[in-house]
């Protein structure tokens, strides 16, 4: 991987390119984003969904995440403030207490 470079373009941010030579492993160059991960330090007081509310909706997202359904892609959406991240949040950490997250990524 010698001379090589990665690049990440943000339309917000612009483009960022980090120039590496002879690195073994290129991930160490690159800047990390502490406050990506659901458990990090920043996000520890983030609510979660209330016990008995959006039962039925999360009943739907576990049953896709187990494996009883075909599609390979959960979508979520909605307006802003409606709800997704918290519902996220409570999905990713209810798998985490099973040991069955791999990764997560909230931004």
């Amino acid at each position: 991987m010698k001379g090589s470079s990665l690049a990440a373009e943000s339309p917000i941010l612009g483009t960022r390119t980090t120039r590496y030579s002879g690195l073994a492993n290129p991930s160490i160059v690159l800047p990390r984003a502490e406050d990506a991960p659901f458990n990090s330090y920043a996000k520890q007081h983030e609510p979660n969904c209330l016990v008995n509310t959006r039962v039925g909706f999360l009943e739907g997202i576990h049953s896709w995440a187990d494996g009883q359904d075909e599609r390979y892609i959960f979508w979520l959406s909605g307006l802003a403030g409606t709800g997704k991240s918290t519902i996220a949040r409570t999905v990713v950490r209810s798998y985490y207490g099973k040991q069955l997250i791999a990764a997560s990524f909230f931004f």
